[in-house]
């Protein structure tokens, strides 16, 4: 990251008449770069994996919740017949 120190505006002649213009000088404390590379983490692939198999898992407690509460009202059900 660069730390900006100072800056300075000119007035831009030419010749002699000034231009609506200025000049931007920027002066950094180093001329040192830092380079950064951005990595994916999770291609497609591992995204669809990842989500399906997480929407399997919701799915199968959810049906299983729903083969319950099925079985328990059949189960009170026969209860009361006998």
């Amino acid at each position: 990251m660069c730390a900006l120190l100072s800056f300075q505006l000119t007035p831009v002649l030419t010749g002699k008449r000034l231009v609506n213009a200025s000049n931007l000088k920027f002066f950094y404390r180093t001329m040192k770069t830092r380079f950064s590379e951005e990595v994916l983490l999770y291609d497609f692939y591992t995204i669809v994996g990842i989500v399906g198999g997480s929407l399997g898992l919701f799915l199968g407690f959810s049906c299983f919740s729903v083969v319950q509460k099925l079985l328990s009202s059949l189960n009170s059900r026969l209860a009361r017949k006998y």
